[in-house]
Parts: structure tokens; sequence; C-alpha cells
């Protein structure tokens, strides 16, 4: 059986724990995974018929040196331990931002072997963003072939490095556990805003449509923030109608905020994948977004959700209020139709198929 080589990091755990179990009859599997024990976002470690799982720990930022030498004298031994270099050996390597590997990566690894991971190949502006975007281009520009989880961000890729091979796969669904959905009566549905909170997923516009509605409606903030000061400046005088957890939420805690929620709330200014929306789309949740390009293919309005226009909190605000008072039937026919779009999206989402495609294609 031929041997996997999987690294990643635990900002990717979530999706590696549903696509790697569907290659264990394929191959032998070895995961590499990188942990920063002061952001860690899963502590336990565990994919189904993966027996081999070496962590690599520290405390330190990215950009301090003690961790880029850490990582650099760890990179080493396990490229010796799991003897990389062996002909046979297949190499996925799920690019983050950890610079030392990054660079050891770049240069050791076998290019016609390695199929790097992209999640964030378009990236959100930021801190350091420049600087990030400079050793990413080394990646980039090293290897040939690559691997992406949206049609969006693929075609983004290549048309910038036309000369690489590369596949997609959509985000595969991410459940939590089952629940017991909660039913609420029209004109006091509950509305969710989910995951963590960046000035790009736009919660500002929550929160003031929260304040403005007209309706009975109810609101739950769900997610860890950086910057809440300024958000909760945002709140004039009917707090008593949203419910605030701003906090990280733990993974045994998410089926319970979904399961109460009628309707998840995404309205963001830009996006290339999104693991609330999948969430959603598991548990058949009906979703309000932003008629940006990805949820626009997501989101059929009136039929899974509704969409409203980009940056118009007044949309958004009349969204809320006529999807507040939809009745029973309406809300059931949004239902099914998200059940169904959630049927057509698991086709996509098979890492199997795809990556023993790609390997015999290029021959890899």
């Amino acid at each position: 059986m031929r041997k996997c080589i999987y690294i990643t990091d635990d900002g990717w755990w979530d999706t590696d724990v549903t696509i790697l179990p569907q290659i264990i009859n394929g191959y032998e599997i070895t995961v590499v995974v990188s942990e920063r024990l002061k952001q860690l976002k899963y502590e336990q470690k565990n994919i189904r018929g993966v027996s081999k799982i070496i962590k690599y720990q520290t405390i330190y930022r990215n950009s301090d040196l003690r961790k880029i030498f850490k990582s650099f004298i760890f990179g080493m031994k396990e490229y010796v331990r799991q003897s990389i270099w062996k002909q046979d050996n297949l190499i996925v390597y799920l690019k983050n931002s950890d610079i030392a590997f990054l660079l050891l990566f770049s240069w050791f690894l076998p290019r016609r072997r390695t199929i790097v991971g992209i999640h964030d190949f378009i990236m959100h502006k930021g801190k350091n963003t420049s600087l990030y975007s400079f050793f990413y281009n080394i990646v980039y520009r090293k290897f040939d072939y690559f691997l992406f989880f949206s049609e969006t961000q693929q075609n983004q890729f290549l048309s910038e490095y036309p000369g690489k091979k590369a596949f997609y796969i959509n985000m595969p669904l991410k459940d939590f556990g089952p629940i017991m959905k909660e039913k609420h009566s029209p004109g006091s549905r509950v509305f969710l805003f989910f995951g963590f909170i960046q000035a790009y997923k736009r919660l500002d516009l929550f929160i003031e449509a929260s304040q403005h509605v007209t309706s009975g409606a109810k609101f739950i903030i769900a997610g860890a923030c950086n910057d809440w000061d300024r958000y909760k400046a945002l709140f004039t005088g009917k707090e008593n109608n949203v419910q605030c957890e701003i906090r990280f939420i733990a993974n045994h805690e998410i089926a319970f905020y979904f399961q109460k929620a009628d309707y998840l709330v995404l309205p963001y200014d830009e996006a290339t994948q999104s693991g609330p929306l999948t969430i959603a789309y598991n548990y058949c949740l009906p979703i309000i977004a932003t008629d940006i390009k990805l949820f626009a293919t997501m989101v059929r309005n009136g039929d899974n959700g509704f969409l409203f226009h980009k940056g118009n909190l007044e949309a958004l605000i009349q969204t809320i209020n006529y999807a507040n008072g939809i009745s029973n039937q309406q809300y059931s026919s949004l239902v099914a139709g998200m059940c169904k779009a959630k049927n057509e999206y698991q086709k996509t989402t098979d890492f199997k198929l795809s990556l023993e495609n790609f390997v015999k294609e290029n021959k890899i």
C-alpha cells in the first residue's frame, strides 16, 4: 500500500477529519499536524482509520525566531524519519502560516510527488498580508500540483499561475452531532451569526439590523472577537433581543446554537469558502446571505434562503422582517429546499475519487 504523508495545521483539522477517512483504504496515512498551544482550536486529534498522528507543538508566534528555529529542527527530523525522499511516497501539504515550514518544505519536499492544499489563496486583508504573500508565492512557484476547497479559489489561482495543475473539491459538510430542532412561531424566529468575528464578515450590519427590525425576531451572536467593544457600542436599546456569546465556541457546543436558530445570517463583504455555511448545509438550516459570488451559488433566493445586496443595511432589515414573518408552511419549504441543496452539494465533496483521478492523470 502506498504511503501518504499528510502535513497540516490545527486550524484546518475540521476539514482534515472529513476528507482523510475517504482514502484510508488506498493509502497508509501518516499525519503531521502543527499546533500552537496558546491558540489551540481542536484539542483532540483523532481521525477514523488513521493510527499515526505526529504533533508539532509550540507556544511561540509564527514570527518568533524561537518558533522558526524549532520548526526547522522538527521539519528536518520528520523529513528523515518519514523517509520523505523515497520514490513512492505521496505528500499532501496543507499550506499554513508557519514561515519556517513554508521555506523548509519549499526546499525539501519532492516537487513531483507533492500536492499543496490551499484554503486561502484569496487572502483577507490584515496584518502582515504582504509578508505572507511573499512567502506563499515561493510555494506557488516551486510546486506543480495543487488542491483547493472551492472552485472560486482554484480559478483565481490558475488565472495567476496558468502553468500549474490543480483540482478542487467543495469543502465537506461539517457535522457536530445530532440536533433536536427548536420550533419557533412566525414573528419570533431566531437569527444566528456564528464564527470568529472579523471586519469583512460585517457583524456591524447584523447588530444594527437587530436594533431596527420591526418584528419580534431574536438574535444570537456566537464566536470569538478581538474587538468586541467596537461592536458592543452599536447596541442602541434593544439588547434584550440579542444573545451574545463572545468567546471561542468548542466543537461540542456548536450543535446547540444551530438547533436554536431558524436562520444562519452571513452579511459578509467577501468570502471564497465558509465554515458556518457548511454547518448550516449539514443541518438543513436556511441561510440569509449577501449576494456575493460564493453565496449566490449556494443560496437560491426564496428556495433555501434569502439573498440581499452586499453592505445594504435596509435590505438586510427588510429580509429579516420578511423571513421572520413567513408561515410555518413557507419555512418548511425553505428547509426542504436546503435539504435538496445539501444532497446536491455532497456529490461535489468526493476527495477519494478526485485525488485518484488527479494522481493518475498527472502520474504523481
